[in-house]
């Protein structure tokens, strides 16, 4: 799925149920890529492209844990990408 950001930035990001992880990208990424945990945001790792370190991505575990249950499922995650691009992005 896309979404464009309030800072009219367009990500991409999908979710897979079957192993509860939201993979956000802030670009194609066609390279290989490294994994950096967030600190004090357990589950939550910044992918970085390998040949210049820049950040092209998030990974999130657990993403069941950190919706809301008072929404659907969908709004939520897309409240939940846009919080997480917001605060690492």
């Amino acid at each position: 799925m896309q979404q464009l950001l309030s800072t009219d930035q367009i990500i991409t990001y999908d979710y897979d149920p079957v192993q509860d992880m939201l993979y956000i990208l802030f670009e194609p990424v066609t390279g290989a890529t490294f994994y950096d945990d967030v600190p004090d945001m357990p589950g939550i790792m910044r992918r970085y492209s390998m040949g210049d370190e820049r950040m092209v991505g998030i990974t999130v575990h657990d993403v069941k844990g950190r919706l809301s249950a008072d929404i659907l499922q969908n709004k939520a995650i897309r409240q939940l990408v846009q919080t997480l691009v917001e605060q690492l992005g």
